[in-house]
């Protein structure tokens, strides 16, 4: 008698592998019940880190076929508006306004920007926002990033928090498809002001990355591209932000 063989299908395979990794990488996920679980998660983990190299590798090989242009900042303008016309679930606006801060941060001595995973649970882990800025080890500042509906109640629970961690504000980057969905943002400020002692700052984010790259003179399309990279492969994004990223760079002409 022939022995059995299990079907499997390739693509719903692929998207429990997937599954599991983000499991494996949301730390507010209980994991380790069993010494078998645990074998199991360190096996998750290893493919997990390794999957992400294989998308660096990928991404930097890119970045070595960059057409090199003297319009830095023009380029870097336009490869922004071109990437954020797409959320894909707001990853894009969180890893473009990572990379602008960091641009910027870079010129100064003692700054760490820290752009944490899109599927980690801030609650059990150090981050404070969506964004963190470190100077010299101690938390400088924080960002929330919003490119969908949001209510006062997430302005107040983001204001709360940098409260607790000795901040007098915050700022919340408004992607295009961002919006409060119950006030306006000066009334949520002025509430959330009262309520908390804290700074609600709202700015427009595309708006902001523009005006941080004109702050960097010196800066060059293959350092935003690093920078975005970095984050894209840190902060965990999907395998359609990689896709889409670099379908910008080819629709701009400027992959070799």
């Amino acid at each position: 008698m022939s022995a059995f063989r299990v079907t499997v299908e390739r693509q719903a395979a692929k998207q429990i592998f997937r599954d599991a990794i983000a499991i494996a990488q949301d730390r507010s996920i209980p994991l380790l019940t069993t010494q078998w679980d645990s074998a199991i998660a360190t096996l998750i983990q290893c493919l997990a880190t390794r999957y992400a190299l294989e998308k660096q590798t990928a991404l930097s090989q890119r970045a070595s076929q960059l057409v090199i242009s003297t319009h830095f900042q023009l380029k870097i303008i336009e490869f922004v508006e071109m990437l954020t016309a797409r959320s894909l679930e707001g990853q894009i606006a969180a890893i473009v306004m990572g990379a602008a801060l960091a641009v910027h941060f870079d010129q100064f001595t003692g700054f760490e920007v820290i752009v944490h995973p899109v599927n980690q649970s801030g609650a059990s882990s150090q981050e404070v926002g969506d964004i963190d800025i470190k100077r010299e080890g101690q938390l400088f500042g924080t960002v929330e990033v919003k490119d969908k509906p949001f209510s006062e109640q997430d302005v107040d629970h983001a204001a709360f928090k940098a409260s607790q961690y000795g901040l007098t504000s915050i700022t919340f980057a408004i992607g295009a498809n961002g919006q409060c969905i119950e006030a306006s943002s000066q009334q949520i400020a002025q509430t959330v002001l009262t309520k908390r002692g804290v700074n609600v700052i709202f700015i427009e984010q595309v708006s902001f990355v523009k005006s941080a790259i004109a702050l960097c003179p010196n800066l060059t399309f293959t350092t935003f591209w690093e920078k975005l990279r970095y984050y894209a492969i840190n902060a965990r994004v999907k395998d359609d932000v990689f896709s889409h990223m670099e379908a910008v760079l080819q629709a701009m002409q400027i992959l070799e």
